[in-house]
């Protein structure tokens, strides 16, 4: 079921736009306002990220990410908040700029070879970027579990009276998760993140009969990807899931209560000291 992508075309139209020049941070609103120009290829719509940058370049608004945007004039306004919550340092000697990224980038895909789905391109397709992992059958259907599927659902399955034709009702595109390890049952497809880019693993269910997100009564939540400290992106967020290991990163030595420690960078993107490690203590 894996397949090769025989022919593609990348349709590429991007731009960058800094409105206004420069300002300075109010405690009220900043408001601003661009136009997007034309009527992109592919979709009709732009994706546009968008935000506040300091006098040094550096980030400390994300206004918009990866938004859908059809042509024409935008507009908003910015609080003088960084994504923390904070408030920035205002007046002339703290300037600020607003940046606005804009593309249309997308694949034309003309068609697959290598592949037994029933269909040449579409949604039913067969298409995963590694081997199928795991597969579960429950009544007369499977699932499968494809590990991180670049863009496309890590979890699919088919109708066992049509094995060619893919389904995928479950949404699972993080690409912070690894999608394994599934099993079902006559309510639930159950499934496991084994790492991906966060490093971290837990165990998930969706209801086999609304494919939405199951919470499991002695479930937590997790995050997968933190826009700053304690502050999760909602797409790498995860309620009600259980068996949680969340691996630390970031390993470094650093002095605390008179002695040089061990701390680690950990899942929930804060730096965490690790009192039973030290290497020196005065």
């Amino acid at each position: 079921m894996k397949s090769v992508v025989a022919r593609s075309a990348l349709l590429l139209l991007c731009g960058m736009t800094a409105l206004p020049s420069t300002f300075a941070a109010v405690s009220t609103s900043t408001k601003w306002s661009a136009t997007l120009p034309g009527t992109p290829s592919g979709s009709g719509t732009w994706t546009v990220s968008m935000g506040v940058y300091n006098a040094q370049g550096v980030l400390v608004r994300t206004l918009l990410r990866g938004a859908k945007v059809s042509p024409g004039t935008i507009s908003g306004s910015w609080n003088g908040l960084n994504d923390a919550g904070l408030a920035m340092p205002t007046g002339a000697a703290n300037p600020y700029t607003i940046k606005l990224a804009h593309h249309a980038i997308g694949y034309a895909w003309e068609g697959v070879i290598g592949n037994t789905s029933s269909s040449f391109d579409g949604s039913q397709v067969h298409s995963y970027m590694q081997p199928v992992s795991s597969i579960a059958i429950s009544g007369s259907s499977a699932y499968l579990a494809a590990g991180y599927n670049e863009g496309q659902p890590g979890l699919s399955g088919f109708a066992l009276s049509a094995p060619q034709q893919a389904l995928r009702p479950f949404a699972s595109t993080d690409a912070f998760a690894s999608y394994a390890m599934v099993a079902a049952d006559d309510d639930r497809l159950y499934w496991a993140n084994t790492g991906g880019m966060a490093k971290s693993s837990f165990v998930g269910a969706f209801s086999r009969s609304t494919s939405l997100p199951v919470a499991f009564s002695s479930g937590q939540s997790t995050c997968l990807n933190y826009l700053s400290p304690g502050n999760c992106y909602p797409a790498q967020s995860y309620s009600g899931v259980i068996d949680v290991q969340s691996a630390a990163s970031g390993s470094s030595v650093q002095q605390a209560d008179g002695c040089l420690r061990q701390s680690s960078l950990g899942a929930d993107g804060r730096r965490h000291v690790e009192p039973d490690r030290h290497v020196v203590c005065r």
